[in-house]
Protein backbone atom coordinates (compact mmCIF):
# COMPACT_ATOMS: atom_id res chain seq x y z
CA UNK A 1 0.00 0.00 0.00
CA UNK A 2 2.53 2.01 0.78
CA UNK A 3 4.53 1.55 -2.43
CA UNK A 4 1.48 2.24 -4.19
CA UNK A 5 1.12 5.69 -2.40
CA UNK A 6 4.90 6.69 -3.27
CA UNK A 7 4.45 5.96 -6.75
CA UNK A 8 1.00 8.14 -6.87
CA UNK A 9 2.83 10.93 -5.30
CA UNK A 10 5.75 10.87 -7.57
CA UNK A 11 3.14 10.65 -10.79
CA UNK A 12 1.47 13.62 -8.89
CA UNK A 13 4.98 15.62 -8.19
CA UNK A 14 5.71 14.78 -12.41
CA UNK A 15 2.40 15.90 -13.74
CA UNK A 16 2.47 18.51 -11.33
CA UNK A 17 6.00 19.86 -13.05
CA UNK A 18 5.04 19.17 -16.54
CA UNK A 19 2.05 21.45 -15.92
CA UNK A 20 4.25 23.75 -14.60
CA UNK A 21 6.81 23.27 -17.80
CA UNK A 22 3.47 23.93 -20.02
CA UNK A 23 2.02 26.88 -18.31
CA UNK A 24 5.74 28.85 -18.91
CA UNK A 25 5.96 27.66 -21.90
CA UNK A 26 2.57 28.92 -23.38
CA UNK A 27 3.30 32.51 -21.31
CA UNK A 28 6.77 32.42 -23.59
CA UNK A 29 4.37 31.92 -26.63
CA UNK A 30 2.33 34.89 -25.34
CA UNK A 31 5.35 36.94 -25.26
CA UNK A 32 6.38 36.10 -28.51
CA UNK A 33 3.24 36.69 -30.42
CA UNK A 34 2.89 39.97 -28.72
CA UNK A 35 6.33 40.97 -29.73
CA UNK A 36 5.81 39.57 -33.22
CA UNK A 37 2.86 41.79 -32.97
CA UNK A 38 4.56 45.02 -32.23
CA UNK A 39 7.32 44.30 -34.98
CA UNK A 40 4.38 43.45 -37.24
CA UNK A 41 2.85 47.36 -36.93
CA UNK A 42 6.31 48.88 -37.06
CA UNK A 43 6.60 47.10 -40.45
CA UNK A 44 4.01 48.17 -41.50
CA UNK A 45 4.37 51.74 -40.57
CA UNK A 46 7.70 51.63 -42.08
CA UNK A 47 5.96 50.37 -45.56
CA UNK A 48 3.70 52.99 -45.26
CA UNK A 49 6.34 56.01 -45.05
CA UNK A 50 8.04 54.26 -47.63
CA UNK A 51 5.44 54.29 -50.24
CA UNK A 52 4.40 57.87 -48.78
CA UNK A 53 8.22 59.29 -49.87
CA UNK A 54 8.80 57.25 -53.14
CA UNK A 55 5.17 59.04 -54.00
CA UNK A 56 6.45 62.11 -53.04
CA UNK A 57 9.91 61.43 -54.46
CA UNK A 58 8.07 60.52 -57.96
CA UNK A 59 6.02 63.89 -57.79
CA UNK A 60 9.41 65.76 -57.46
CA UNK A 61 10.99 63.99 -60.52
CA UNK A 62 7.33 65.11 -62.51
CA UNK A 63 7.69 68.27 -61.99
CA UNK A 64 11.14 69.71 -60.94
CA UNK A 65 11.41 73.19 -59.43
CA UNK A 66 12.60 76.09 -60.87
CA UNK A 67 15.41 76.70 -58.57
CA UNK A 68 16.11 73.06 -58.42
CA UNK A 69 18.31 73.55 -61.98
CA UNK A 70 20.31 76.43 -60.41
CA UNK A 71 21.01 74.73 -57.36
CA UNK A 72 22.60 72.09 -58.95
CA UNK A 73 25.19 74.65 -60.45
CA UNK A 74 28.48 75.20 -58.53
CA UNK A 75 28.63 79.11 -57.05
CA UNK A 76 30.49 81.52 -58.75
CA UNK A 77 30.20 80.09 -62.56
Amino acid sequence: METELAKAKEATQQANAKATELENSANAVKEAEAERSKMQSALDQASAEIERLKSELEQQKASPPEQGNSVSQPPGQ
